[in-house]
This record gives C-alpha cells, structure tokens and sequence, in this order.
C-alpha cells in the first residue's frame, strides 16, 4: 500500500511538471532502503548538473513521506540509474583511498561531499576492523576523513 502511494505520487508530481515518466519500478535494497526507479527520456533536465535536481526531489520525497516511513526505512528516488552508477564510483573511491590509509598506515582526507556521499563513504568502511572514518568541516567543506588503527 506505501509502494503505491509513493510511486503514485511521485508520478502525480512529475508528470504535472511536465515530465515524462515511463515507468516506476520499486524495491527495498539490502540495507533497508526504500528505491523508486524511474525511467523517463527526461533524465537529464530530472537529474539536473551534478544530480542538484535529483537531489531536491529526494528531498521533497523524503519531506513528504518521512513520518510515513518511521520503522527506519530510508527512502530515495533514482532517475535512469543514475543514483546506482554514483553510489558505485563513490565505492570505487571509498576502497581506493583505503588501501591507501592501508598503504601509508596514515589518515587520508577526501575531498569534500553532501551528507548522502559521506554516508555511503562510512557505511563502507564500518566493517573494515583496521580503519574508522570521520566527518570534519562545516557546509560545503564538509569532508570524510579515512583513519588507519594502528
């Protein structure tokens, strides 16, 4: 019943923005987050530069929807998979930049990200025993740091 009423509202909002949407397909993924994926010949314009629009409307999702969802379950809107492409480079980064914490058996600083990369960043290397992660920097500065355990 939820399943529904978030893909029809999200068809509801697009479409009265007039966008096309082919299709909504949703699925809970294997940390427990709510995905809505859209297919829609619009992707560029619904994910905008740098995914900013994409980002807004998981925000609107989420305002309006979060109360609904309080046993926990995150909720995110993907546009042409493009959500799923970035979560993996943002992966391919997190392995990358712990080997090298491995490597100098020092702290590695990365660039700085939006709260949703820097999530995925310390979901990644929470089950890594030889390293921690911490978020330092204030607004766009805001920046995860890999730490080696000695």
């Amino acid at each position: 019943m939820m399943t529904q009423k978030i893909e029809n509202y999200i068809r509801e909002l697009l479409e009265k923005a007039g966008f096309i949407v082919d299709s909504i397909d949703s699925n809970v993924s294997e940390t427990g987050t709510y995905i809505c994926k859209i297919s829609s010949p619009d992707s560029q314009d619904l994910i905008g530069k740098d995914g900013e629009t994409l980002q807004a409307l998981n925000h609107l999702l989420k305002r309006a929807f979060g109360k609904e969802t309080e046993d926990g379950s995150h909720l995110m809107l993907d546009i042409n998979d493009y959500q799923e492409k970035n979560i993996q480079k943002i992966k391919t980064v997190a392995h990358t930049m712990a080997e090298r914490s491995r490597f100098f058996k020092s702290s590695i600083e990365l660039d700085p990200m939006n709260a949703f990369e820097r999530h995925i960043i310390h979901e990644y290397i929470q089950n890594q025993e030889d390293l921690e992660t911490e978020s330092t920097g204030f607004g766009k500065d805001r920046r995860v740091v890999i730490k080696f355990k000695k």
